[in-house]
């Protein structure tokens, strides 16, 4: 048999062609941000952004039929359903209390201003820093979309308060928040309206690839309405890095679940005194012997006498004593537990009351803690928590807002002012503050949208602030134009057209002199 001659030419030429094509393989992979491992074996489920790494748990999903696509499930592994977080945040006063208070405070910032002292909502291109009087008739119109919610009139339709509130509850209890924008036939945007975020569910990217929708409205487990990323803005403040939940937030009732229903059961346990038996802790005790049927009935009289209503705590029982030596005697074991008690709801209290960013004053619900006689720098901690309250939701509403503002025109913004300086004492404090450090006069007025000082324009004193240094300033100059100028030349200043060097800082030190010994010569 002859042998089969080796071409080792050939084989290097085919092995070289095997190289490049599977290294110009590994750079098309590389430039897509994959790997040849997760490419083999996993394909893109779990993945988005383009990335490596996975985001979701591909492989416990909910189905739904609506056009086969599948979403990711808040209550997946154990996750706590819209509707719990919504009963147990009805149920817990203490939940009510802080939602209605963040509710009053955040009200106010929803409304138009033209000053960023004043709180409320502006809006102006982005990156721009001052407030201008030049009339912006974009920014008038994007500002009337948006506390209207829309661009056309229909009554039924929330404006920009209502809107925000139910917003607002949405994400304090479910930490998920929904709005969908309405559009016209152009495609321009023409309203927005608040979603029901429990109903809310997220649709795996590889579906959406596929359908084009990101969203899906779910209503008792079946699909009612499906949301491209145009139309659907879905948002939560406290995102996670865990694959079992990283498509929702991290509820602010989920998170103070047990400390809210132990709330709950000493709420119940209190207000059972007022409603069930007045059975009190203890014992009874017998000095002589008692068959079993006597001592069931002793506890069914007792039982019966001492139960039911409020109505019942005034019926006295009376029980035989039986024989002549025949005694009863009554064994207390329960003890007095009040304080013990009364620091157990204040601590679940505080616990709740801190996640929601309040505090007990703030509230108006008094508490028996302890507090030191002289303690300095109260007013001021309590007004840095209600700028921090306010500045975190601010924050993250402005971000979710301004998505709507990005559809109307991607060049402006909104952004809302006056959260960091809502006491006016506080406001013009920092003004004083930055005007005799670092900032000029005009410099803050332009800030406020005021035009700038020009003092030769001014005739009238009463036309200017009421700076002292600013009002000495004018006066010097209207001295200076009128007799000072005039003294100070006839004094030796000399010819301007002269060789001498004229000392500008004398005159004027030479002009304040005099206008100080006019004012004291007329006080005398």
């Amino acid at each position: 048999m002859a042998r089969e001659e080796i071409n080792v030419d050939q084989l290097l030429r085919k092995r070289k062609a095997y190289n490049e094509k599977a290294f110009a393989r590994l750079k098309d992979i590389q430039k897509d941000s994959r790997n040849i491992f997760n490419q083999y074996f996993f394909q893109d489920k779990g993945r988005e952004h383009g990335a490596d790494s996975v985001f979701y748990d591909p492989y416990f999903v909910s189905s739904n039929c609506f056009e086969n696509i599948r979403t990711i499930s808040r209550i997946q592994y154990g996750g706590i359903h819209c509707r719990t977080l919504r009963a147990v945040a009805g149920k817990a006063w203490i939940i009510n209390c802080c939602i209605t208070h963040v509710s009053r405070k955040i009200k106010p910032f929803f409304k138009p201003v033209t000053s960023r002292n004043e709180r409320g909502f502006i809006i102006h291109k982005r990156f721009e820093n001052q407030i201008t009087k030049k009339q912006d008739k974009e920014a008038e119109r994007i500002r009337d979309f948006m506390v209207a919610t829309g661009n056309y009139v229909d009554p039924s339709r929330d404006d920009l308060v209502k809107y925000a509130v139910k917003l607002l509850r949405d994400e304090l209890t479910l930490d998920q928040i929904a709005t969908e924008i309405q559009y016209n036939k152009k495609g321009e945007p023409v309203a927005f309206f608040a979603v029901d975020a429990a109903t809310i569910e997220r649709v795996i990217p590889e579906k959406e690839k596929e359908t084009e929708f990101r969203y899906l409205q779910i209503v008792e487990g079946m699909p009612a309405a499906g949301y491209t990323m145009d139309n659907m803005i879905f948002d939560f403040e406290n995102p996670r890095t865990d694959i079992y939940h990283s498509m929702y937030g991290y509820s602010l009732v989920e998170q103070a679940v047990d400390l809210i229903t132990s709330e709950i059961n000493t709420f119940i346990y209190n207000a059972g005194n007022f409603t069930e038996n007045k059975l009190p802790k203890g014992m009874l005790l017998l000095n002589d012997d008692a068959n079993s049927d006597v001592i069931d009935e002793m506890e069914d009289y007792i039982a019966e006498i001492m139960s039911g209503g409020p109505l019942n705590q005034w019926r006295i029982p009376i029980i035989p004593s039986g024989s002549k030596d025949a005694k009863l005697e009554w064994k207390a074991i329960n003890t007095n537990r009040e304080m013990e008690f009364q620091a157990w709801l204040d601590y679940l209290s505080s616990g709740v009351m801190a996640l929601f960013g309040c505090s007990a004053d703030e509230l108006g619900i008094q508490s028996q803690k302890s507090q030191a006689m002289f303690e300095n720098g109260g007013a001021d901690r309590m007004a840095a928590a209600k700028s921090s309250l306010l500045g975190d939701l601010l924050v993250f509403f402005e971000s979710y807002l301004n998505k709507i503002v990005s559809k109307i025109n991607p060049e402006y913004v909104l952004e809302f002012v006056g959260y960091e300086k809502d006491n006016p004492n506080t406001v013009a404090d920092l003004d004083e503050k930055e005007v005799r450090t670092w900032k000029s006069v005009n410099e803050k007025r332009a800030e406020k949208g005021l035009d700038p000082i020009n003092l030769e324009e001014i005739k009238n004193g009463a036309d200017l602030p009421m700076n002292v240094q600013l009002v000495q300033m004018f006066q010097s100059q209207q001295a200076m134009g009128d007799d000072g100028m005039g003294e100070d030349m006839e004094g030796g200043m000399g010819d301007f057209g002269g060789e001498e060097e004229v000392d500008l800082k004398k005159v004027w030190m030479n002009s304040y002199q005099k206008i100080c010994q006019k004012k004291c010569c007329r006080k005398i």
